[in-house]
């Protein structure tokens, strides 16, 4: 390749990366708060380090490397894949956040390993990290989440909890319990010996479960939305437009269970006026070229109640509620007419589910879930299948259909998605 060649390939690539960065939409925020969360991605991991120098935990903090660079090889390849342009529009490296990965990668360790004293101060730091990173306009919610989700997960399967040498744990079954013993020696209380601390075997009844799903918007959700009907040639600013979204789960018992789930969606697209609309106190012209934006946060809590007519279907209804952030914003690409609009709607919420196993591995699966309110509403439905790697592990696919009108914000779109779902049972 030739240097002309080079340098019209490179200057190509930093136009399409900068060409939105001129509009009030792709702002970036430089203050403290961000400042402080690009310390706090380091302190974080740093300070699980600490804990196992204070602990002597040599096998911990060969977990916490295993963890963290694992964490960190897995979301730059995604970044690099993905491509996705920040909202800043300063580089295409948005997609998952690192520095929220990072953050995350040291909490989750703190959490597992050493418990709630260290863990729930690391996972606020954490949280604020993310909540900096979005507050920045250095990234989208989702990417926040997929770093998050990431980093737990990779948790999850190299880190175990900590057990001092010398202290042994054990479990009976009984009739109407159970009975644990503990066995303290004289290796527990001498903390003079270099030695390599070991984890605990104890086996804990799954109750909890994450699920974190990562994919691909596959339907230009912008298109159809409200007032952006008047222009034409719309088009997503990313090829690829990703999105991430997460799910607790805690069951009480085989039949009830507690849900919590975070699903935001970012979507940012460029058009041309057709025809003059209005939008707020801005009047957009024909033929301006328009930078548009989209933010629709779900977070929700559902009972799920469940029941199982035969060994391999299972059936579950719930009930619940659902807070939403709708934004959309409006710019002309090189800015002057920027235009915003935002609402909170809180909406009650009622789910359907389904599950078929075909054997003891895999199984099909189905979700609805419909808020509705006055003028709001939201319908998301899903189908797929799910794989059982082993009790603690799941993976799966599915396609995600979303319709949803909200009154106050002037916007009804439909979205379609292909997802990735990898759960953790523990």
């Amino acid at each position: 390749m030739d240097k002309t060649t080079l340098s019209v390939l490179l200057a190509s690539l930093f136009v399409s990366q900068g060409a939105y960065s001129s509009n009030k939409i792709t702002e970036t925020t430089s203050d403290d708060y961000v400042v402080a969360g690009d310390y706090l991605q380091i302190a974080i991991p740093a300070t699980g380090l600490l804990a196992a120098w204070i602990y002597d935990d040599l096998d911990g903090a060969k977990q916490l490397t295993y963890s963290l660079a694992t964490t960190v090889a897995i979301v730059h390849a995604t970044k690099f894949s993905v491509g996705r342009l920040r909202p800043n529009a300063s580089n295409t490296a948005s997609f998952p956040s690192g520095h929220t990965a990072a953050a995350f990668s040291g909490a989750a360790f703190l959490q597992t390993r050493y418990g709630a004293a260290w863990g729930i101060p690391a996972y606020l730091s954490a949280t604020y990290v993310g909540a900096s990173r979005v507050y920045g306009n250095k990234h989208f919610a989702d990417d926040v989440v997929a770093g998050a989700g990431i980093a737990f997960l990779t948790n999850q399967y190299f880190v175990s909890e900590y057990t001092p040498e010398g202290v042994e744990l054990g479990v009976v079954p009984l009739d109407d319990g159970m009975m644990v013993n503990v066995n303290v020696s004289n290796e527990a209380l001498d903390y003079e010996t270099n030695r390599e601390r070991k984890s605990g075997s104890l086996r804990k009844e799954r109750r909890h479960s994450f699920t974190l799903d990562i994919g691909f918007y596959t339907y230009d959700t912008l298109a159809d939305s409200g007032a952006y009907q008047s222009l034409k040639n719309t088009t997503p600013v990313d090829e690829l437009q990703p999105l991430a979204s997460a799910l607790y789960q805690y069951r009480f018992d085989k039949q009830n269970a507690l849900e919590i789930s975070f699903t935001p969606s970012e979507i940012r697209s460029v058009g041309t006026v057709a025809t003059d609309f209005s939008l707020g106190d801005q009047n957009y012209e024909e033929n301006e070229e328009l930078f548009i934006a989209l933010r629709q946060w779900n977070a929700g809590a559902s009972y799920i109640r469940n029941y199982q007519p035969t060994d391999e279907l299972t059936l579950s209804a719930g009930l619940g509620i659902s807070a939403y952030l709708i934004e959309s914003e409006t710019d002309l690409v090189n800015g002057g007419k920027y235009n915003g609009q935002s609402s909170y709607p809180i909406l009650p919420s009622i789910t359907g589910k389904l599950n078929y196993a075909f054997n003891d591995d895999w199984s099909i699966n189905a979700r609805v879930d419909y808020q509705a309110l006055s003028g709001d509403r939201s319908l998301n439905a899903e189908g797929g299948f799910a794989y059982m790697i082993n009790p603690d592990w799941n993976v799966g696919i599915k396609y995600v259909l979303s319709d949803n009108e909200w009154e106050d914000s002037n916007v009804e779109y439909r979205s379609e998605s292909v997802l990735f779902s990898v759960t953790n049972n523990f």
